[in-house]
């Protein structure tokens, strides 16, 4: 995973809710689906799992209701009691 993906919260209605834009999701599913491999020992690895550590549940439940490759799964297992 040599390429950063940079997560940031976009339209001021979202940011207030703290949730993705559609643009948003549709970037992520679109680049996250062209990563064949994850390296966990990666710091690439470890700054995306330290983001998700920071994120709301409700941030965590919008990547995981999206169905990003890799990222859903991730969030997923942030999730207390999450069996999507």
């Amino acid at each position: 995973m040599a390429k950063h993906i940079h997560i940031h919260v976009g339209t001021a209605k979202a940011r207030d809710a703290g949730l993705f834009s559609e643009a948003q999701i549709e970037r992520l599913r679109s680049e996250y689906s062209k990563i064949k491999t994850i390296n966990p020992d990666s710091p690439t690895y470890k700054e995306l799992v330290g983001k998700l550590d920071q994120m709301s549940q409700p941030q965590l439940k919008q990547i995981i209701d999206a169905r990003i490759a890799w990222l859903s799964s991730l969030a997923r297992n942030r999730l207390p009691g999450s069996t999507r």
